[in-house]
């Protein structure tokens, strides 16, 4: 059964898309259910679980359950766009928290603006415990599909959606893999739109054990060939040098993470894929060597800033969990 409308403010949709999300389903529910907004639908997309998600969030009244065969996290959230009734939509990650006032801070924002498609603030990072072991604080800027190419990319969870333009685009493309954030979020601007991140405290972001990959060479060839699908020969947004310039960027942000991916998968005896890591490492030495020297040197030397989602790929790829 949904909530049903109250009177003030536009309604905002809450899609989670959920695949054995048992372990934290409650605790991203309850996130929700404290947000500080009258109007707002949650809706959860159980994508196959093999666990007792569907049976947890079945039991709760407020919250409409939709179950589908096992399709990827892409296709669980067109669902729950499909069936949102909001003209807002947030996807909420179902290990993630939302802060009580993540809706408010992004309806200023964007009610503000009516040029903006997308807004998003910054956000705490937790362990599996909900513990708070970081803060990613941002400053308040617009930002373009050029600046998504080459690193402004959230985690959805820090977002709020304008849900016509979700729909202009065709939602997500569950083909893009890994790389949705990107895919979308580029899509979703071109090269005309702005979105704009207002920096307030929206989300929690969790890291555990359990999350997606924690591979930066899987990550880089997915997130290259998703560049390549827009950017290349015949892409919906075909530009060759920004297309060079992104290559370059991310060469410099994965390649820092590379060597100990290779050392991780050799101490684990997985031979290929410490070859697969330290061929792509060298592949692109000129740029992968300086950056992966810095980053160590200032790692051992204790001058490791606060590692910033809405400067690296989506929070499931990002540095915390690519090293």
């Amino acid at each position: 059964m949904m909530i049903e409308a109250p009177k003030n403010g536009p309604r905002v949709s809450v899609v989670i898309p959920a695949y054995n999300s048992a372990a934290f389903i409650e605790g991203t529910i309850e996130s929700a259910r404290k947000l500080r907004h009258d109007d707002l639908e949650l809706i959860v997309v159980d994508d196959g679980s093999s666990d007792d998600t569907a049976q947890i969030v079945g039991a709760m009244n407020d919250v409409l359950l939709i179950v589908q065969a096992n399709a990827g996290d892409s296709a669980a959230r067109n669902t729950g766009l499909q069936s949102a009734t909001g003209g807002y939509i947030l996807f909420l990650d179902h290990d993630d928290l939302l802060l009580p006032d993540a809706v408010s801070h992004h309806l200023r924002a964007m009610e503000d603006e009516r040029c903006f498609d997308m807004v998003f603030g910054s956000n705490y990072l937790i362990n599996s415990s909900g513990e708070v072991t970081g803060e990613n604080s941002l400053a308040s800027r617009s930002f373009s599909g050029r600046d998504v190419v080459l690193g402004t990319t959230p985690s959805f969870s820090q977002c709020l959606y304008r849900r016509s333009a979700l729909e202009r685009i065709g939602g997500f493309r569950p083909e893009a893999g890994m790389a949705a954030d990107h895919d979308l979020n580029i899509r979703l601007l071109g090269k005309a739109g702005q979105g704009f991140i207002h920096g307030n405290p929206v989300m929690k972001y969790r890291l555990h054990e359990g999350q997606q990959t924690k591979s930066p060479a899987k990550l880089f060839r997915v997130h290259m060939q998703a560049l390549e699908g827009l950017l290349g020969p015949g892409g919906e947004l075909e530009d060759p040098a920004l297309l060079r310039e992104a290559k370059e960027y991310w060469q410099r942000y994965y390649g820092k993470f590379l060597p100990s991916e290779t050392a991780r998968m050799l101490r684990q005896g997985d031979f290929a894929r410490a070859w697969k890591a330290g061929s792509l490492f060298a592949s692109f030495a000129h740029r992968s060597l300086p950056s992966a020297i810095g980053f160590w040197a200032a790692r051992l030397g204790g001058k490791m800033p606060g590692r910033k989602i809405a400067s690296n790929p989506q929070a499931h790829s990002d540095g915390s969990e690519a090293g």
